[in-house]
C-alpha cells in the first residue's frame, strides 16, 4: 500500500514541473509514440533508443531492428479579413531503429526526423504574400494595385542520425551516451503577378514576381540518458539532447533575381526584406531537449505512463529571432496501456503542448508552419505476430488552439502585415514492424 501511494505521488508531481510545447523540434518518431504520446520512460519497443536510450539495457541480448512509417494529414489555415487561405499536404515519414545488446552493454542507432514541417502549399497565398502585397501597393500606387495569383510553398526536412551506447552500472541503474548528426534541407517558393497600370487605368503589362530561395546546413550534437528501474513494475527514464549548432546557408537562384517586366522589382529584392539573401548564412540552432518519463505497471495488465518533454529554445541561437521566444516550450503527456493477452497490448494517451512563441513574432518559418498550443489524443496497439516479429500501430489527432497576430503599419492607416488568425489540425496514422534476429 505504501509503495502504491508513493507511485501515485510521483505521477502527480509531473504537472508541477510544467511552465510552458516545441517550435522547431519534432518528437513523433514512431508508431508507438502515435499510439501513446508518452515514451520517455519506456523500456519496451525499439523506439526506446530514441526516447529513453539508457533503457535499452533491459532488452534481451541480441540484435533487433525496426522500421516505422507515418502518414500525416496536414491542414493549416491563415484567416485574413474573414477569408481562409489554406494549405493541405500528406507527407509520409519513415524512421529506423536498431539495438544490439550483450550483457551489461548495448549499442543503438536511429534515423529520425527531428524537425521541419514537410511540404506545405498555399495555392491562394498566405500571410507572407499578403504582407508583400500591401508593401507593393503602398510603395507603387498608382502604378500597381498589388499582387494577384499569390502562391506560397515550402518544403522543410530536418534529418537526424543518432548512435550511442548504454551501460548497466547496476541491475537498476544504467547510463547512455550518443552522438547525433543533423542535416537540414529547405526550399521556399513565393510568387505572384504584378500588374502595371497606365495613367488611364489600363493594364500596361502583367509582370511575374518570383521569390525562391533554398537553405541547407548540418551540425553535430550529443544525447545522454539515465534510467533507473526501481522494481519490476516501476521504471523512470531521463534524456538530455544537447542543442545542435546550425548555420542555415541561403542561396537565391537566378530566376529570383530576374526582372520580368517594366517595373524594376525582383523577387530577390523582396526576399532581402526577410533577410533571405544569396550566399548568406544565419544561425538557427536545433534546441536542446530534456525528457523525463515513468512507466508504472499498476497490475499485470494495466500500465500508466506519464512524460514531460521540455524544449530549451531560450538557449538556442536563432540570430535576429532570439527575442521572439518568450519561454521554453513543453509537452505534458500521460498514456495508459492494457495487456489484453500474451500477444496483444492496447494503448491510448493525451498530451498538452504549450509553445513559447506568440504569432506577433512569427517569421517566415513559423508563418508557413505555425506553432500553436495543442491538445493531442492517441490510440494504438502492439501485436506479436511471432516470437521474433511484432507489429505496432498508432493514430493521433492534434487539436490546435487558434491564435492571432496583430496588424503592423507602414504609416497611420497604412497596413503592412494584416491581422492573421492561425489555425491548424493534423491527423496521423503509423505502422511499424520490429524484428529480433536472435
Amino acid at each position: 500500500m505504501k509503495k502504491r501511494i508513493l507511485y501515485m505521488t510521483m505521477i502527480w508531481m509531473f504537472p508541477a514541473l510544467l511552465w510552458a510545447g516545441g517550435i522547431d523540434n519534432k518528437q513523433n518518431f514512431s508508431a508507438s509514440y502515435l499510439g501513446s504520446l508518452s515514451r520517455n520512460g519506456t523500456i519496451e519497443g525499439l523506439d526506446t533508443a530514441a526516447y529513453n536510450p539508457a533503457g535499452i539495457i533491459h532488452f534481451k541480448d541480441g540484435l533487433s531492428a525496426a522500421f516505422h512509417v507515418q502518414c500525416i494529414s496536414i491542414n493549416y489555415d491563415h484567416n485574413i479579413g474573414g477569408k481562409k487561405y489554406s494549405a493541405e499536404n500528406y507527407p509520409v515519414v519513415p524512421t529506423v531503429f536498431a539495438v544490439y545488446k550483450k550483457h551489461r552493454w548495448a549499442g543503438y542507432a536511429t534515423f529520425t526526423g527531428v524537425g521541419g514541417g514537410g511540404e506545405v502549399e498555399y495555392s491562394d497565398g498566405n500571410a507572407i504574400t499578403k504582407t508583400v502585397n500591401n508593401l507593393v501597393m503602398a510603395k507603387m500606387r498608382p502604378l500597381s494595385t498589388g499582387l494577384t495569383n499569390q502562391y506560397g510553398y515550402v518544403e522543410s526536412f530536418d534529418y537526424a542520425w543518432t548512435s550511442g551506447v548504454s551501460y548497466a552500472a547496476t541491475e537498476k541503474l544504467s547510463f547512455s551516451a550518443g552522438l547525433r548528426y543533423v542535416l537540414i534541407d529547405k526550399t521556399a517558393d513565393l510568387h505572384g503577378i504584378l500588374n502595371a497600370y497606365g495613367q488611364d487605368g489600363t493594364i500596361l503589362q502583367s509582370q511575374p514576381i518570383v521569390a525562391v530561395y533554398e537553405q541547407d546546413g548540418s551540425g553535430v550534437g550529443a544525447v545522454f540518458g539515465v534510467n533507473y528501474r526501481f522494481s519490476d513494475d516501476l521504471n523512470i527514464g531521463f534524456r538530455y539532447e544537447t542543442k545542435v549548432k546550425l548555420d542555415w546557408d541561403t542561396s537565391v537562384p537566378s530566376k529570383s533575381h530576374q526582372i520580368y517586366g517594366p517595373i524594376p522589382l525582383s523577387g530577390a529584392k523582396l526576399l532581402a526584406l526577410y533577410n533571405r539573401e544569396d550566399n548568406t548564412s544565419y544561425p538557427r540552432d536545433l534546441p536542446g531537449v530534456l525528457g523525463l518519463g515513468m512507466v508504472w505497471d499498476v497490475t499485470n495488465q494495466l500500465s500508466i505512463m506519464p512524460s514531460i518533454t521540455l524544449y530549451l529554445e531560450k538557449d538556442a541561437d536563432w540570430g535576429e529571432k532570439n527575442g521572439a521566444v518568450e519561454h521554453n516550450s513543453v509537452d505534458l503527456a500521460i498514456a495508459f496501456g492494457y495487456q489484453v493477452n500474451e500477444k496483444l497490448k492496447l494503448t491510448c494517451g493525451y498530451m498538452h503542448t504549450d509553445v513559447g512563441i506568440h504569432p506577433d513574432t512569427f517569421g517566415i518559418i513559423e508563418q508557413m508552419s505555425p506553432p500553436l498550443d495543442a491538445h493531442s489524443f492517441s490510440l494504438g496497439g502492439h501485436y506479436q505476430i511471432t516470437d521474433k516479429l511484432t507489429m505496432i500501430m498508432g493514430t493521433m489527432v492534434n487539436i490546435y488552439e487558434a491564435d492571432s497576430s496583430n496588424p503592423t503599419y507602414l504609416a497611420p492607416n497604412v497596413i503592412l502585415a494584416p491581422e492573421v488568425i492561425y489555425q491548424k489540425r493534423n491527423y496521423s496514422l503509423a505502422v511499424g514492424f520490429e524484428y529480433s534476429f536472435f
